[in-house]
């Protein structure tokens, strides 16, 4: 599923989010697309934290993670 954007963001928050998508990758690309050129992404994740919202909760990023998912 591909959103068309009318409005663009110079800064976009995604916080506690990711770990909880089934596909991450495309979440992110859809972010990238609303995001104003030179714009922002401040994303956050938990790491030592407990499994939380069963069955949605699929990942804990280490920061070499987050910088290939977000490459």
């Amino acid at each position: 599923c591909s959103y068309q954007w009318q409005e663009r963001f110079t800064h976009i928050i995604c916080a506690e989010v990711l770990e909880h998508l089934y596909d991450p990758r495309a979440a992110l690309a859809q972010l990238y697309q609303a995001l104003e050129p030179g714009g922002v992404i401040i994303a956050s994740t938990p790491f030592m934290f407990p499994i939380h919202e069963a069955p949605h909760d699929y990942f804990r990023y280490t920061e070499y993670g987050l910088r290939t998912l977000f490459t």
